[in-house]
């Protein structure tokens, strides 16, 4: 494994563990789930520009005859950051004692929410 499989594969397990955490993990922690609401997406195309510099170092890795698990671990996150930006929609849940926006916030902290 090469240094930059091990940077590939440094960035790729927290996005993995982020993706499972988001879509399972969170209707499990801290009680019932009141309310879920989608939330509205912007800039959007900064994941395709992501994507096509990703498609860049793809192309140049298989033309100058690199590695087959560097070009695994860049098309992985390629699709990884395609799911995130595109078809995982971002969400609030709200539960008893807390809400969630990508981090726990005790409801006990707020005074007002403009959604």
């Amino acid at each position: 494994m090469s240094l930059t499989d091990v940077v590939l594969v440094v960035f790729i397990a927290p996005l993995l563990c982020y993706v499972q955490y988001d879509e399972l993990g969170m209707d499990l922690l801290k009680g019932k789930k009141l309310l879920k609401a989608q939330l509205s997406r912007c800039q959007r195309i900064d994941c395709l520009i992501f994507v096509g510099l990703i498609a860049i170092l793809i192309y140049r890795n298989v033309t100058i005859g690199g590695t087959l698990l560097t070009t695994y671990l860049l098309i992985s996150l390629a699709l990884m950051t395609f799911y995130i930006s595109y078809i995982c929609w971002l969400k609030i849940l709200f539960k008893a004692q807390v809400f969630y926006v990508n981090t726990l916030i005790p409801l006990s902290l707020t005074t007002a929410s403009n959604l």
